[in-house]
Order: C-alpha cells, then sequence, then structure tokens
C-alpha cells in the first residue's frame, strides 16, 4: 500500500517537474521571439536614415551638377554607406551569436564625446531638413555601459528630434553634471 502511495507522489512530482519546465521552455521561446521581432525593427529603423539621407543627396547630384557641392554630396553617400555596411556587419555578428545578451559590453563612456560623434552624423540630416541644433555640452560625466548600444540610443534620440519636428523646427541637447536633455 505505501509502495504504491509512494510510487504515486512521485509520478506526480515528476508530471510538476516536466509541466514546469515545459512552461519554462515555453516562455523562454516567447521571450526570444520578441527579442528577434524588436532586433528587427530596430534594424529597419536604423537602416531608414541613412537610406534617406543617400536618396536626398544622390538627387541634389542629379539636379545640381555644380562642382563643389557635387564633391560634397558624394562625400556624404559615401559616408552613410559606410554607416549602413556597419550596420548590416554588426546585424550578420548578432544574427551568429545564441543570445544578444552576451554581446553587452561594460565599459566607461564619456556622455559628452559620444554626443559630439552623434551630432556630427545629424549634420546632414538637419541640413536636408532646415533644422536649427543649439547644443549647451558645458560639462560631461561617464555612464557604465555597452557604447554601441548607448550611441544608437542616443542617436535614435537624436533623429527622432530631426524626424518628428516641424519644419524649420530646433533641436536642443543639453548637458550638465546632473543630466542629459534632447528635445525639440
Amino acid at each position: 500500500k505505501y509502495v504504491y502511495l509512494g510510487g504515486l507522489i512521485l509520478i506526480l512530482i515528476c508530471l510538476s517537474i516536466v509541466f514546469y519546465t515545459f512552461r519554462k521552455s515555453i516562455k523562454e521561446q516567447k521571450e526570444l521571439e520578441n527579442q528577434r521581432r524588436d532586433f528587427i525593427n530596430a534594424a529597419a529603423h536604423e537602416l531608414k536614415t541613412p537610406l534617406g539621407i543617400i536618396r536626398g543627396f544622390a538627387e541634389n547630384v542629379k539636379e545640381n551638377t555644380v562642382e563643389e557641392k557635387r564633391d560634397y554630396y558624394l562625400n556624404q553617400i559615401i559616408s552613410q554607406t559606410e554607416i549602413m555596411d556597419g550596420l548590416v556587419k554588426e546585424m550578420i555578428g548578432l544574427s551568429k551569436m545564441d543570445s544578444i545578451r552576451d554581446t553587452v559590453g561594460r565599459e566607461k563612456v564619456s556622455v559628452k564625446d559620444l554626443l559630439e560623434e552623434q551630432i556630427e552624423k545629424l549634420i546632414p540630416l538637419l541640413e536636408n531638413s532646415k533644422i536649427t541644433l543649439e547644443k549647451q555640452l558645458s560639462v560631461d560625466f561617464e555612464l557604465e555601459g555597452d557604447v554601441h548600444l548607448l550611441e544608437k540610443a542616443f542617436w535614435n534620440l537624436l533623429e527622432n528630434g530631426v524626424v518628428h519636428n516641424v519644419s524649420k523646427g530646433w533641436i536642443r541637447v543639453t548637458l550638465t553634471e546632473d543630466f542629459c536633455m534632447i528635445e525639440n
């Protein structure tokens, strides 16, 4: 009698463990699928801006044959294709890894330097949209994190400040010892 009862309890425990493991596995698969979907959306968003800039400059080259501006436009097109090439290489690298979390680095990053780099990349987009940039980068502070992910985060904020702005609008970037603010 006790052997049967013990066997039944053991079977119930084993079934509970199997169900728990199965539910956990399904949850992890859903989370991984959500991460893949988010990554694809982010990649499409990242490629959209350089493509728009390339198209704008290519149209300018086609319409305007002034030699001075032509060289500038062609240099910008080359620069944007290099950015896209880097994004594609990064996408390929991430697709080869089992988990995006494995690629995250931890290092100290200067917010001022990071903003200056991203603002420099933003200049062609600002010129095309006639949006004014005001920057007040009086001090600096450091963040700890993955420099590439932080670059993307700041780029997305700056780019959205241009894309979701009014004609002849403005973007203000303010950096103090306490905070960083990007507004339009």
